[in-house]
């Protein structure tokens, strides 16, 4: 998992904080990004159990994200008190993001890089500004809180829009790609790894999970295959500072060389 950096991390793996028995749990899962949940998997009376275990773990070798509580929430403020002092925090992902003062607060009072989490109407509405502002290092989207914002049932043709939005404004403000939602099945790797293929077809680069049997589809989906690296291979080899060339009847120009390159480079080649 420490190899992967905030960027290049396929599978982030949520872990309720206040289950700290689940943290090593997690990581053996392998995901290439450990998240540790402050929000939505931690009920209001386990709270502040939850940023105590999180603090022994990311101050005792451990290492991963956090996710916050929202903005103007009950919980946030005490939430950054707690992650001020954590050696083994590596990013904060801040929910429900929907306004670029939050994203700079958490960059600021933390210090570390920030996940806006878009997950309201007005999140993705807002979404370029949050995508270029100055501590955002990837955007997130949360599909179950953003249909019931939104009220729409939760399936892709609904969703498309807010992944397209995402997908430029990650592009524009020069980001990584961005991470999609959480997958809802537990039990079917194969429907898991066809849903992640297609979203890294649409532009995501990884996506977000809750159980380690999610993280070997995700990684498989959203990592290049030993078919694509070996036609990257292909194309770097043969490619000329001439200009264009080929290889097996088919033109290699810049573009295609550039895609070349990054499949190389996701594959850690």
């Amino acid at each position: 998992m420490t190899r992967h950096g905030i960027a290049d991390s396929a599978s982030w793996l949520f872990v309720p904080g206040h289950r700290p028995e689940q943290f090593a749990k997690g990581i053996a899962a392998a995901p290439q990004m450990l998240v540790l949940d402050l929000e939505d998997g931690v009920p209001v009376s386990e709270k502040a159990h939850a940023r105590k275990a999180i603090t022994e773990w990311l101050t005792h070798g451990g290492v991963g994200c956090v996710r916050v509580n929202a903005a103007g929430s009950p919980e946030f403020s005490r939430d950054l008190e707690v992650l001020r002092r954590l050696s083994g925090l590596r990013c904060v992902i801040l929910s429900k993001s929907e306004d670029v003062a939050a994203i700079d607060e958490v960059a600021e009072e933390i210090d570390r890089p920030v996940i806006p989490l878009i997950e309201t109407a007005l999140g993705v509405a807002n979404v370029r500004s949050l995508a270029a502002a100055a501590g955002a290092a990837r955007l997130a989207l949360g599909a179950v809180d953003l249909t019931l914002d939104l009220g729409i049932a939760n399936d892709d043709e609904n969703l498309a829009h807010a992944r397209y939005e995402l997908v430029l404004a990650s592009r524009v403000a020069g980001l990584a790609a961005p991470l999609d939602s959480v997958p809802m099945n537990f039990d079917d790797p194969d429907a898991i790894y066809t849903m992640s293929h297609l979203s890294r077809q649409r532009g995501f680069g990884g996506r977000m999970c809750i159980h380690p049997s999610q993280v070997g589809p995700i990684n498989r989906a959203y990592l290049p295959d030993e078919a694509e690296l070996k036609w990257a291979r292909g194309v770097v080899e043969n490619a000329s500072d001439d200009g264009p060339s080929q290889m097996e009847g088919s033109m290699i120009d810049l573009p295609v060389l550039e895609r070349a390159r990054r499949i190389l480079a996701a594959g850690g080649v």
